[in-house]
């Protein structure tokens, strides 16, 4: 009985299983301003994306869409449910709050504004 009980617990270890961390290409495109790609692993969640992202385009996540296939990716969302072997890229959509933080027209930030005669 003993010996038993000295094998199971050797078989018993505080090391979590090796997962294979399974990577995919996923191919962006933004807008008007051009595409790029990034290799990311399918558990990752897309506010994580969005930060890996940032370091391409230059948007804050805040101000990131994300739309695949027509459908907008949730923040908690993960990549699994994106089709690797599609050749449909991943919309990368900013919204207006991005470009007024860049300096964009409007807002209200000095300067002079259009059809407004200067005083």
């Amino acid at each position: 009985m003993a010996a038993a009980l000295v094998e199971s617990m050797q078989e018993l270890s505080l090391k979590e299983p090796e997962a294979k961390e399974e990577t995919m290409m996923v191919h962006f495109k933004i807008a008007g301003v051009g595409s790029f790609e990034l290799e990311l692993e399918t558990d990752i969640a897309v506010r994580d994306v969005k930060k890996l992202a940032k370091e391409q385009c230059n948007i804050e996540p805040e101000h990131m869409r994300l739309i695949y296939k027509g459908r907008q990716l949730k923040e908690a969302d993960n990549l699994e449910c994106y089709d690797a072997k599609g050749d449909e890229p991943v919309q990368l959509f900013f919204t207006s709050g991005h470009v007024s933080m860049m300096g964009g027209v409007g807002g209200t930030g000095g300067g002079r504004r259009a059809n407004v005669p200067p005083q």
